[in-house]
């Protein structure tokens, strides 16, 4: 096995044309090069650093922290570590990057990708798998036929991953195509435009916004901004909305509903099959039913059946909801104590529900009467 030094300074531009085995690149303190390989490779020394032609075999390379390093093409796996920035054109193998300061630049990897703790990155194709993590500037991503994991991010943007998507702990997202599923969380903005499986989001703030999900959807946290999104299984929506927003749901499957127990929110839903937790307007009439002042819309179209419920915080009787504008042949709304909805200590039992209603006050005997005859 062959070494050479160069003494370059502490910032040099390393150009590394093919490299037909594995590369590793390592940063360190100080102005020298080291390269090692047990076929040496052709090397020419410039004013502002080094080019290296070719490599018959694996090459490793000792740089100064301050380097670039730009690479057309390694057949087997590269791991660089410690650089000031990074460009590749192509890598046959894995390839595997941690603090690079600066920008890393990858335009096609056939194995699996992984970066951690860098600057900006920008990638193309990745044939296997990303994981991306702790990344002080932008993301951008093209293609993903594998998984992806992006974590703690300053922004993000996806154009398509072919399999799963697990984004979480950053800034702004923008995603395009997910064939497999998404689970989302802690994220200041989501956009997606379509998911081919189920999606799962969880954000404390911000807004998410999508088109189309084949799966199903369940939504936590505070959700805000989404217009008539499609969900063609079952949706699940555990979420709060600000005063003064708008939300519109086009579901095929069914839809629960969690109502929190200090809520503002007008609901409007047409449902194609059957209603619990809540009146509707005759058999096959709409829903619509406010709680507190309505100042947040939900608006649903499904295809299957509608259950709302209670959030599992005790909820008083301000927040019971209301119809909104009833005639007088549709009566009053159904509390939340009605025999549709889970009331916390009771077990699940409808019956005994009503029973503890009546005995709070918030609800009548001749309500009770009405609703166990129901």
């Amino acid at each position: 096995m062959g070494t050479a030094t160069y003494a370059l300074g502490e910032s040099p531009t390393i150009h590394i044309n093919t490299v037909h085995g594995d590369l590793e690149i390592k940063g360190r303190e100080g102005g020298e090069v080291l390269v090692t390989s047990d076929s040496m490779p052709e090397s020419r020394q410039q004013a502002d650093g080094l080019t290296i032609e070719q490599c018959e075999d694996d090459l490793r390379l000792t740089v100064p922290l301050g380097a670039k390093v730009v690479v057309e093409r390694a057949e087997g796996d590269v791991r660089a570590l410690r650089v000031a920035g990074l460009e590749i054109a192509a890598v046959q193998g894995e390839l595997e990057a941690e603090s690079v300061r600066g920008h890393v630049d990858l335009r096609r990897i056939e194995g699996d990708a992984r970066i951690r703790d860098s600057g900006q990155i920008t990638l193309g194709r990745i044939a296997g798998d990303l994981n991306v993590e702790s990344i002080s500037g932008a993301c951008t991503v093209h293609d993903v036929d594998g998984d992806a994991r992006v974590h703690g991010v300053a922004s993000a943007s996806l154009r398509q991953v072919g399999g799963d998507l697990a984004i979480s702990n950053g800034g702004a997202c923008r995603v395009g195509t997910v064939d497999g599923d998404v689970r989302a969380g802690d994220l200041s903005d989501l956009s997606i435009d379509r998911v081919g499986g189920d999606l799962i989001a969880d954000l404390a703030a911000g807004n998410l916004t999508f088109k189309d999900v084949d799966g199903d959807v369940r939504l936590r946290g505070s959700v805000r901004g989404l217009d008539r999104a499609r969900v063609g299984g079952d949706l699940t929506f555990d979420a709060a909305l600000a005063t003064g927003d708008h939300c519109t749901f086009d579901v095929d499957g069914d839809v629960s509903l969690a109502v929190p127990a200090e809520t503002d929110l007008a609901l409007h839903a047409d449902v194609g099959g059957d209603v619990s937790g809540v009146e509707r307007r005759g058999d096959e009439g709409p829903v619509d039913v406010i709680w507190g002042e309505g100042g947040a819309r939900l608006s649903l179209r499904i295809g299957g059946d509608l259950n709302v419920y209670r959030s599992p915080a005790t909820a008083s009787r301000d927040t019971m909801p209301r119809p909104a504008a009833p005639s007088a042949s549709e009566g009053r709304g159904v509390p939340k104590t009605s025999r549709d909805a889970p009331v916390e200590g009771t077990g699940g039992d409808p019956d005994l529900a009503l029973l503890e209603a009546v005995a709070r006050g918030e609800l009548s005997p001749e309500e009770a009467d009405r609703l166990l005859a129901r």
